[in-house]
């Protein structure tokens, strides 16, 4: 009675606290939100530094936030609001050779003129700002639940049961890598053909069928499938975690890193999380080395996918000529590339395209059924917003979730992020339920919403839906056979033991 009252206590302390956080991270953020748009004779040059800085405070503060609530410095919540940053935000911080100067590349470039990158710079603030908010609003609402949830531990469950959901788990992720690795297999290899006879630009003359590369992508969700379950066994992963390695970099190698990037970002979240939570840190070192290496890997196949000379002998000249920290500081500069699409919907949205007030979320929901009456002009033209950009802005520019809800809404676009917010907090507490009480196939129901929500910080809201729908689809038609054949098993048995 004592220990129970004493839990009470403390989850009644870490509610109010968490509510205190709330309003002071809210009180902040709208003081600063007004003082950018309000103050008069202050510089625009000034007010896009202190703004990318208090962007920096934005970051650590929820970070805090998130561990303080979730008692864990690794989770997915924070991974997306790291990527988020980066994407959108990186191109402001990194240092030049010395390390001791902080710079704008972007200001420094003079690319665009400082009231654009201003705007641009305030929208992103205040839709960071909201997306953070609802991840904090979704911990208080959740922090009980979860809490009493994590005490109903594997412990008190029977060991045979959760094993058979680990081993029907396993079963389902081999059936998907059978069914797409060789599509796979046989498209990055014929990616990397065209790019060795040319450049990697090359690689976008192969037409793939949608279809084709949505069953080849199985391939990825299965090993990830069975790399959960046996973490959870506490068997060796080591085998399928290498052919993941080597399928993700097979595909990087002729240049198209974007879907492989995130792939691996995904494997490095499911690990870390793991042993994080088993406090296992030579593991989580060894993580850590290889993740600072695929870094490096990243940045190679960047510098060399254009040039003509992709000799061995010039990569390790390259090498040699780089120092430890350069290549996290050119990866964190292509990936903050995303800013541009942002600072490009403002400027030429609703000048040259109106505003599509959601009609560009609602037509990705067709994209899950077949095209039979040729509707893919239509849906692309609504989806891929840089494809509006006058003048060729939009030849290379890739997607933005941020440039995509101004796109639609203008302005009020920001206040999408409350409920994107809240949402990825729910997918956060959902999978850490499911993995705190082993179940694996429940996890596993998530990696497609997962994925797809990192890979839509960097692209379009339609690209991703036909891929969860489908791939939850497969999921629940898989599982709903392995629990007819363990039902038809467990009558076979009890009809034996009674004869």
């Amino acid at each position: 009675m004592y220990f129970a009252k004493q839990n009470m206590d403390m989850a009644r302390k870490k509610r109010l606290n968490q509510a205190i956080l709330i309003g002071i991270f809210i009180i902040l953020n709208l003081i600063f939100i007004t003082l950018s748009i309000c103050v008069g004779g202050v510089s625009e040059r000034l007010l896009i530094n202190i703004l990318a800085v208090l962007s920096i405070f934005q970051l650590v503060y929820s970070l805090g936030f998130l561990t303080y609530s979730q008692g864990s410095l690794v989770s997915y919540s924070a991974v997306f609001l790291i990527f988020s940053f980066i994407t959108h935000l990186s191109q402001y911080f990194f240092f030049n050779g010395s390390r001791n100067i902080l710079y704008s590349a972007l200001l420094k470039q003079g690319y665009y003129a400082d009231k654009v990158l201003l705007i641009t710079i305030e929208y992103i603030f205040c839709c960071h700002f909201l997306l953070i908010t609802g991840m904090m609003v979704n911990c208080f609402a959740k922090s009980n639940v979860f809490d009493n949830y994590c005490q109903y531990s594997s412990g008190g469950m029977q060991n045979s049961i959760l094993r058979k959901d680990s081993n029907s788990t396993i079963f389902i992720g081999r059936v998907l890598v059978l069914i797409g690795i060789v599509p796979k297999i046989y498209y990055s290899l014929q990616k990397v053909r065209l790019f060795l006879a040319g450049s990697y630009l090359d690689t976008y003359s192969l037409t793939i069928p949608g279809y084709i590369a949505f069953i080849s992508n199985l391939t990825e969700y299965g090993l990830l499938a069975i790399i959960i379950s046996k973490l959870s066994q506490n068997r060796r992963i080591a085998g399928e975690a290498l052919l993941f390695l080597i399928i993700e970099l097979l595909g990087m190698v002729s240049g198209n890193r974007g879907y492989a990037t995130i792939s691996l970002l995904m494997l490095m979240f499911i690990l870390i999380t793991f042993h994080a939570k088993h406090v296992e840190r030579s593991k989580l070192l060894l993580y850590l080395v290889i993740g600072y290496l695929l870094v490096v890997g990243l940045t190679i196949i960047g510098r060399f996918r254009s040039v003509p000379d992709r000799s061995f002998a010039n990569i390790l000249s390259y090498l040699k000529e780089v120092d430890v920290f350069q290549p996290l500081v050119l990866i964190l500069v292509e990936l903050g590339g995303t800013f541009t699409s942002v600072a490009n919907s403002l400027m030429f949205f609703p000048a040259y395209v109106p505003f599509r007030y959601g009609l560009n979320y609602v037509v990705g929901f067709l994209t899950i059924f077949p095209d039979i009456f040729n509707l893919s002009p239509l849906i692309n033209g609504e989806m891929f917003f840089p494809q509006r950009y006058p003048n060729n802005y939009g030849a290379f520019a890739g997607g933005s979730y941020i440039g995509e809800s101004y796109y639609s809404f203008g302005w009020a676009g920001i206040f999408l992020f409350l409920l994107v917010g809240y949402l990825i907090e729910q997918i956060d507490v959902s999978y850490r339920k499911a993995m705190a009480t082993s179940h694996e196939l429940k996890a596993v129901m998530l990696l497609p919403l997962m994925f797809n929500c990192l890979w839509w910080v960097r692209d379009y809201f339609g690209s991703m839906v036909r891929d969860i729908v489908w791939m939850n689809l497969i999921l629940l038609i898989l599982s709903y056979f392995v629990y007819l054949f363990e039902n038809k098993d467990i009558k076979r048995r009890e009809a034996g033991a009674e004869s």
